[in-house]
C-alpha cells in the first residue's frame, strides 16, 4: 500500500468531510487497508508516525520520499523561454506553479503581492488552474504586480521553474497532515529557492529547513510571506546559495535511484517473507 493522502483526515481538517456517520465509515476502512497491507510505503516520518498511531503495525511502514527526476530536471541558468512567451521581461518572479485548490490557501499569495506592490520591478505570477483559480483572478484585479498563466504542458514546466527568482509552496492552516507537496522537490531539484506559507508541524517545513533551500512563514500570514521575499530579493547572494543547496539535497536524498531501489527492497522483502501470499 502507498499512501500519498491520509484520508480522510486531510479532508476532516480542512472542514470538507464533516458528516460523522460518514467519518466513521471512511475510518474503518483507513484501519482496516493499514492492518491487512503486508506493506505500506509512506513519504515522510511524520506520516508514518500517523500510520502507525492508526493502528498499522510499526514494522511494515516505511518512508520512501517520492523521488524526482534530476535528470530531466536540470538546475540551470534562466532559460528566457518562459519570461518571453509572457513578456515578463528582466522582472524579479514570485512563482506559484501548481493546483490552485481549496487547501493551497493562495489568497495569502495575492495579499502578499499587494503588500509589496511597491517593489519596483517585482511580478508574482500564479502558473496553473484549480476551483480557486476564478476567485484568486477576483481577488487580485487591479494589481499591476500579479499575473496569471495557464498550466503549462510538462516538457514547459522546467522552463518555468528555471525562469522564476523564488517558487512559492502554500498551505492554509488548517492543515495539520504531515502533508509533504511534490512541488517541493521538484523545485528543489531546479535549484530554484523556496518561500513556504506552511503550517510549523508537519514534514513540509522539516525538509524545506533540513535542505538549505528555503525559508518557511507562518501559514495565512502575508506579512509575512511579503516580508520574507523582500529579503530575498535585496540579496543575491543569499538566493544563490539557497538554489544550490536545494539542488545538491534533491541529488542526495530525493533521486529516482534512491527512491526506487528502497521501494524495490520492500518489495523483495516481502518476497522473501511470503508475507503476500499468505494474507491472500
Amino acid at each position: 500500500m502507498n499512501v500519498q493522502d491520509l484520508f480522510p483526515q486531510c479532508m476532516i481538517d480542512l472542514g470538507i468531510l464533516r458528516g460523522r456517520r460518514m467519518i466513521r465509515v471512511f475510518e474503518r476502512l483507513e484501519r482496516s487497508l493499514y492492518r491487512l497491507a503486508p506493506a505500506i510505503i509512506v513519504m515522510s516520518d511524520g506520516n508514518r508516525e500517523f500510520v502507525v498511531g492508526r493502528g498499522a503495525d510499526s514494522r511494515r511502514v516505511h518512508v520512501v520520499p517520492n523521488w524526482v527526476d534530476t535528470e530531466a530536471i536540470e538546475a540551470h541558468k534562466p532559460t528566457g523561454r518562459f519570461r518571453a512567451e509572457y513578456g515578463l521581461g528582466d522582472a524579479f518572479l514570485v512563482v506559484f506553479a501548481g493546483t490552485m485548490g481549496f487547501s493551497q490557501g493562495l489568497e495569502t499569495v495575492v495579499e502578499a503581492a499587494r503588500l509589496t506592490r511597491d517593489v519596483d520591478g517585482m511580478q508574482w505570477v500564479m502558473v496553473g488552474g484549480g476551483a480557486e483559480r476564478d476567485r484568486l483572478v477576483a481577488a487580485a484585479a487591479g494589481l499591476h504586480n500579479v499575473r496569471f498563466v495557464p498550466m503549462q504542458p510538462k516538457d514547459k514546466y522546467p522552463d518555468v521553474l528555471a525562469d522564476a527568482d523564488v517558487c512559492l509552496v502554500t498551505l492554509r492552516r488548517e492543515v495539520a497532515t504531515p502533508t509533504v507537496p511534490s512541488k517541493i522537490g521538484t523545485i528543489l531539484a531546479a535549484g530554484r529557492p523556496i518561500v513556504a506559507s506552511i503550517p510549523a508541524i508537519g514534514d513540509a517545513r522539516r525538509v524545506i529547513e533540513e535542505s538549505g533551500g528555503g525559508v518557511v512563514t507562518p501559514p495565512s500570514d502575508p506579512a509575512a510571506l511579503a516580508e520574507a521575499v523582500r529579503l530575498l530579493h535585496d540579496d543575491p547572494a543569499r538566493l544563490t546559495r539557497m538554489g544550490r543547496a536545494g539542488r545538491a539535497y534533491a541529488e542526495e536524498r530525493l533521486g529516482r535511484e534512491a527512491c526506487v531501489g528502497r521501494v524495490e527492497g520492500v518489495l523483495a522483502g516481502l518476497m522473501r517473507s511470503g508475507a503476500g501470499s499468505a494474507r491472500g
